[in-house]
């Protein structure tokens, strides 16, 4: 009888740990912080952030064995319309994203992607890569391509201060500014 209660309460305790994924790579980095904002976490940051229509949060584990999770989300540019970078003296305005819609491809998706590296030696993780993939038919080849341009540290605080990232609202008001 002792040892149907030991093995139902170590069933137990480790249904209890999947079901919340207490140990899993994903819920390290989700649950974590970032040392110049540790008043959120990654996850409340990044999948509250009003300039992605939706995210995913994955893991993988590369050719030597390291394990990574990596963060996706995708970019909605409609939700630039109205923003601004008052220092560059700068507004997406309607008339302005319009314009940048119909010098983009039709399926063109932008995506920023950051890949966090975990510890083998403890619950620990750092930033390991950042950039953006742009994905879509090129409209003088007519080809459908893909290409990944590396990002720095302040995409993160763009998403951390819920403002756009800078490398995109550019890329919308030159698009529409032509």
């Amino acid at each position: 009888m002792m040892k149907l209660k030991q093995v139902a309460a170590t069933f137990f305790l480790g249904a209890g740990l999947l079901l919340s994924g207490c140990s899993s790579d994903e819920s390290i980095v989700q649950n974590g912080t970032l040392n110049f904002d540790s008043s959120v976490t990654l996850s409340d940051a990044f999948d509250n952030y009003e300039f992605f229509s939706d995210s995913d949060w994955s893991s993988f584990e590369d050719r030597q064995n390291r394990q990574f999770v990596e963060f996706v989300g995708n970019i909605n540019i409609d939700a630039h319309e109205g923003t601004s970078i008052p220092s560059m003296g700068i507004e997406v305005t309607e008339e302005i994203l319009e314009k940048s819609k119909e010098n983009f491809p039709d399926d063109l998706e932008l995506d920023l992607k950051v890949q966090f590296k975990i510890s083998k030696v403890d619950d620990s993780f750092e930033i390991h890569r950042i950039f953006m993939t742009i994905r879509g038919t090129n409209m003088k080849t007519g080809e459908y391509g893909e290409a990944d341009t590396p990002l720095q540290m302040d995409a993160i605080e763009s998403v951390y201060s819920n403002v756009p990232i800078l490398g995109v609202f550019g890329l919308i008001h030159n698009a529409g500014s032509q």
